[in-house]
């Protein structure tokens, strides 16, 4: 039931439209922004295992609509410029997407990418490298090189790198990712 209503959340998003209300067109960027970062974390959910006993699948949808609750939050903080809460609830999202889904899980390093995205936008560009250097490599190891995670940490590293300085291996990440 929750995952619905975020997927109906998100449909709303996507039309450009917040409780009903259709936003003006300078913020429709940020709210179609919000729409893909939403959607990405709902798609990280595809790869998820889940066991064939009734009850770890009803308890496997609960952490996972948690999960995208608590991360929705973490992208509207960001967006209101409260780095802080947001990296705090990012971090809780990712220790317990590792203790219940695993480290290879897609939701997982979806939610490294987006602290590694909060990271960066605090300045801490040294440890949003690493987090995103060690996600892209859980990803290349566990997806295919194809798969919209892989390609959004890829995308989101060689930014990085360019924002850093380094040119050529952020023009390698992103001729990889085209």
């Amino acid at each position: 039931r929750e995952l619905k209503l975020l997927h109906r959340r998100v449909d709303d998003l996507r039309d450009g439209r917040i409780l009903g209300v259709i936003v003006s067109s300078p913020r429709r960027r940020f709210v179609q922004g919000i729409c893909r970062y939403c959607q990405t974390i709902l798609d990280g959910f595809r790869g998820v295992p889940t066991s064939t006993t009734r009850y770890n699948r009803i308890v496997a949808k609960e952490y996972q609509a948690a999960f995208v609750r608590k991360t929705y939050i973490a992208a509207e903080r960001k967006m209101q410029g409260d780095l802080i809460g947001a990296r705090k609830l990012l971090e809780e999202v990712i220790e317990d997407a590792r203790r219940h889904l695993g480290d290879e899980s897609p939701f997982t390093l979806v939610a490294i990418r987006n602290l590694s995205e909060v990271l960066r936008a605090q300045g801490d560009l040294r440890r949003a490298r690493k987090l995103l250097e060690d996600a892209l490599a859980v990803c290349r190891r566990t997806l295919s090189q194809e798969n919209e995670v892989t390609v959004a940490a890829m995308g989101s590293l060689g930014g990085l790198l360019r924002e850093q300085g380094d040119l050529i291996g952020a023009r390698k990440l992103q001729e990889d990712v085209l």
